[in-house]
Order: C-alpha cells, then sequence, then structure tokens
C-alpha cells in the first residue's frame, strides 16, 4: 500500500467534481426536452421530475430511494448490508447522483421511461462501516474493525415492470480507510432485485396513452 502522507482531501475533492462535470457535458447532448411525441401519445419531459421512489432488495437486506430532480437526472440514498465477517454486518451508507443518458432514444423506440427507466451514468458516494484488519502490535496481532470512504463513477441501467424493479451497476471507486490511512482503487459491483414499495410523482402534465410496461 502506498505511504498516506501525500493524501489531499481537497484535491481529490476537486478531481471528482471535475469528473461528475465531465460526465453531465458529454450525455447533456443526449437529453430531451420540452414534449415528445412518443407515437402512442404525447408526454411531458418532466415526467420523472419530482418523483420519489422506495425500493427493497429481496435477496439481501437493501433500502435505496430515488427523487427525481429533472427530467432525466436524479439523486440517490441508501442503506446496504454489504456482508458478515468475524461475527459483525458490514454495512454501507451510498448516496449518488444520476444522469440518465438515453430518454429519447427509449422514448423514439417506444419504450418505457416512466420512473426511470433507462441506461445511466453517476458518481458514487459510499461509507462502509465495520471493514475487518489485523492489526500488528509486536508480535501479537488483533482484529479490528474500521469505516472506509469510497468515491467513484459508475455506468449502470434500471428497469421497472409494474411494482418489480431490476438495476444493475458498475464501475471504480477511490478508497480511503480512516483508521490505517490507506488508500487505493476498488470496484464498484451491484445487482439489485426487489420491488418498490412506494411511488409518489408530484402532479405533471403526462398523458396516459404511452408505453409503461415495456422494457
Amino acid at each position: 500500500m502506498k505511504e498516506p502522507s501525500q493524501f489531499n482531501y481537497l484535491n481529490f475533492l476537486i478531481k471528482c467534481l471535475v469528473l461528475l462535470a465531465s460526465i453531465l457535458l458529454i450525455s447533456a447532448p443526449y437529453s430531451y426536452s420540452q414534449k415528445t411525441n412518443t407515437g402512442t401519445g404525447t408526454i411531458s419531459a418532466d415526467i420523472n421530475k419530482g418523483i420519489h421512489a422506495f425500493r427493497f432488495r429481496l435477496f439481501y437486506p437493501a433500502v435505496k430511494y430515488e427523487y427525481g430532480v429533472t427530467r432525466n437526472s436524479s439523486v440517490t440514498a441508501g442503506y446496504i448490508l454489504g456482508g458478515f465477517a468475524y461475527g459483525r454486518f458490514i454495512t454501507l451508507l451510498q448516496t449518488e447522483f444520476r444522469h440518465y443518458y438515453n430518454q429519447k432514444l427509449r422514448l423514439d423506440r417506444l419504450r418505457n421511461i416512466e420512473n426511470f427507466n433507462g441506461n445511466y451514468l453517476s458518481m458514487v458516494f459510499m461509507y462502509q462501516f465495520g471493514s475487518p484488519y489485523t492489526e500488528r502490535i509486536g508480535e501479537t496481532e488483533t482484529l479490528e474493525f474500521q469505516n472506509v470512504l469510497k468515491v467513484g463513477p459508475a455506468w449502470g441501467l434500471q428497469r421497472n415492470i409494474k411494482a418489480f424493479h431490476f438495476s444493475f451497476q458498475v464501475g471504480g471507486d477511490y478508497y480511503y480507510t480512516v483508521v490505517t490511512k490507506e488508500y487505493g482503487l476498488g470496484l464498484i459491483l451491484d445487482v439489485f432485485i426487489g420491488f418498490t414499495i412506494c411511488r409518489i410523482p408530484s402532479t405533471q402534465d403526462v398523458q396516459q396513452d404511452y408505453p409503461r410496461d415495456n422494457e
């Protein structure tokens, strides 16, 4: 591992913000505006703005919340049970900013975009609790636990068919361990299969005759 003496928090944060701005600039031409004709009806481009979605994972505990900031971007927050090791649970708090870049293409193909069905680019922030490590004092080794900060970009896709929810995410992160002060590169990989337990959209100018349950 690298020595932590040259780790610069401000420089690291600036790089993350520059990367996020680059993602938004690259993906901006693929966004849509105003009203769009789908071939089966006209819908507002603000269909996803103001949406609240709560999702629950089926196979191991995780709860995520997604809020529609604009027509094709959202912020999410989640609590995830990452595993169990040495008698303790490893849990994560995660938040991210997502930009869905293929909404217009999906509309042109008469596919559903409601509740953020689509592919996205995101910046992910994670704080992991209970990561195990070994502390050595002289000839004695003891098992200790520490928290880990992770930040990085990711690509993902998300599909909702009625109450059923599926999402896949892959990317890379830069991590920093709080106690041992180590840092390096890691992998972001997540599969979320579950259902939306609550979704409360804001009042929108949306016509109801467009595809809702197609991929």
